[in-house]
């Protein structure tokens, strides 16, 4: 969990302008336990969300932050090993809301 967990707040840290926000919150929505990470970074285009849980996916406009596309791929295999799931969606705060939802 502890991997999980780094790999989305370096995302998080690595994505969000200078002075942006980040957010980090847990509740129990449907009796899960849901860990929600987001940020008012530029966020992820809805069309590219499945995709970038694939090895080595990298965003068009994301070439010039240091990376290897693995991050979220490694994070999804994780959650599945652990039966749980992992969702992105708009941040309230503009950029990408990541939910892991653990039952």
């Amino acid at each position: 969990l502890n991997s999980i967990v780094m790999n989305l707040l370096d995302n998080a840290i690595k994505y969000t302008p200078k002075d942006g926000l980040i957010s980090i919150s847990l509740k129990t929505q449907d009796q899960q336990t849901c860990l929600i990470i987001e940020d008012s970074g530029p966020g992820i285009d809805e069309a590219e969300y499945q995709k970038v849980f694939q090895r080595f996916y990298r965003l068009t406009n994301a070439q010039d932050i240091i990376g290897s596309g693995l991050g979220l791929a490694i994070v999804h295999q994780a959650m599945q090993q652990l039966q749980g799931t992992i969702e992105l969606s708009r941040s309230m705060l503009g950029g990408l809301a990541v939910t892991l939802r653990f039952k």
